[in-house]
């Protein structure tokens, strides 16, 4: 029985922290990073507006009251708990500088690991739509210490473009993209934002491994004092 119980507990432990990095959806045109908690708001909500506009909506607490633009911090952070460790053909975590990550899969018949992580974040163009040259691409201006960073994400949904080219997901602070801040094309999202810890957000794998180790030694203690 000991034995049984010292199982489950592992499993269930484990069980936690394997999904830890869990982006998953709300019915409120966002996405929530399990890892962090914060909520981001999806790709394509904001788009009709420039940069500068989000910005000065912001300031006055008009309908993106609560947000605020993401730093290169939590993009870094986004990304890297959203699509590393998903087991994708090309993962490269420093490919345009430290924490700079691009990731690339699903070129062939099996699909890309990204797909659903795309879905859940939302798009902001779809070119070609229902033709086999079908592709939805999601792009995020974002505050850096070079000026405004810029998100790509691209996935290819038609029947020969999937076949042919990799979905990819990559951001990068490098270069300057400042000129997009008054960008009136509805391609460019501007990256928001909550810091407040929801609901969704799951226990800490730090404080389910302390829990998992007091139920082992309370476990213990009654096993010796049955014997």
């Amino acid at each position: 029985m000991l034995r049984k119980l010292i199982a489950f507990t592992t499993l269930l432990t484990l069980s936690f922290i394997s999904t830890a990095g869990i982006i998953t959806d709300t019915s409120n045109d966002s996405f929530i990073d399990e890892t962090t908690g914060f909520e981001w708001m999806d790709f394509g909500v904001n788009n009709t507006y420039t940069y500068n506009e989000v910005s000065s909506l912001l300031n006055i607490g008009d309908e993106f009251e609560g947000w605020r633009i993401a730093d290169e911090d939590d993009i870094a952070e986004l990304m890297t708990n959203a699509f590393l460790g998903l087991g994708a053909s090309d993962e490269n975590p420093n490919y345009y500088g430290t924490d700079m990550l691009r990731i690339r899969d699903g070129k062939g018949a099996n699909g890309s690991v990204l797909s659903a992580i795309f879905d859940t974040m939302g798009v902001n163009v779809v070119n070609r739509r229902g033709t086999k040259y079908e592709s939805e691409a999601s792009y995020g201006l974002f505050e850096s210490s070079n000026g405004l960073g810029l998100i790509e994400n691209y996935e290819f949904t038609g029947s020969s473009r999937d076949y042919a080219f990799d979905d990819q997901a990559q951001f990068r602070t490098t270069v300057n993209f400042d000129v997009l801040a008054d960008s009136t094309t509805i391609i460019y999202s501007t990256m928001l934002i909550k810091n407040e810890i929801t609901s969704a957000q799951v226990p800490e794998p730090t404080t389910l491994v302390i829990f998992a180790v007091g139920v082992l030694a309370l476990l213990r203690f009654r096993s010796k004092n049955i014997r």
